[in-house]
Formats: structure tokens, C-alpha cells, sequence
């Protein structure tokens, strides 16, 4: 909940607001961000796990989610990875440490 209020508090939504989430994990968040933007934005979600996104991804249709991801399976360390720009860009959970980024933070 705390992660939510200060995305609520702190971004405004507009139209075509482009925003990316580094991990999926459960989907959860990637779920709540696609609810967040009402429609009016595009959601990114980025993970290395293929069945992690295949899951993701079937279960959003499943759902007839409003909202619903593109889903890239790939790592963000890499090279060839499809330049986008994102207005906001969330990497919560477990996702810095599996990276192994975070013995160099």
C-alpha cells in the first residue's frame, strides 16, 4: 500500500503517459499500474522468466484486464532491447537483487 500511495501522490496521470515496471514477479503491481492509468497510458512490463511472462500475459486476457500489458521477456542489460522512452519506470520487490545490480549499488 505504501508503494501505491506514493505513485498516487507523487505522478499525474495524462493522456499517452508511457510507463514501464522492471520484474512482474506475481503481476501484481504490473496489474495495478494498468488500473492506475485508467486507459490513457501504456504499461511496459519487462522480465527475464519466460513462463513468468507467459503467464503474466495469458493471465491479463484471462481477465479481460482494461488495461493490459505489452510484455517484453528479455533482461534490461540488454544490448539489443527495443529503445522506448517511459514517463515513469517502478522496480520494486526482488527484481535488483536477482539482477545482481544491487552488490554494485
Amino acid at each position: 500500500m505504501v508503494t501505491r500511495d506514493y505513485i498516487k501522490k507523487t505522478f499525474d496521470i495524462f493522456d499517452e503517459i508511457q510507463v514501464c515496471n522492471v520484474g512482474i514477479g506475481t503481476g501484481d503491481w504490473d496489474d495495478y499500474l494498468g488500473y492506475w492509468l485508467k486507459g490513457r497510458g501504456g504499461l511496459t512490463s519487462i522480465d527475464i522468466d519466460e513462463s513468468i511472462c507467459e503467464i503474466f500475459e495469458y493471465r491479463q486476457q484471462r481477465e479481460q484486464h482494461p488495461n493490459p500489458s505489452k510484455v517484453l521477456c528479455r533482461s534490461i542489460f540488454d544490448s539489443d532491447l527495443p529503445q522506448e522512452a517511459f514517463d515513469i519506470v517502478t522496480l520494486i520487490g526482488s527484481a535488483i537483487n536477482e539482477t545482481g545490480a544491487s552488490k554494485n549499488a
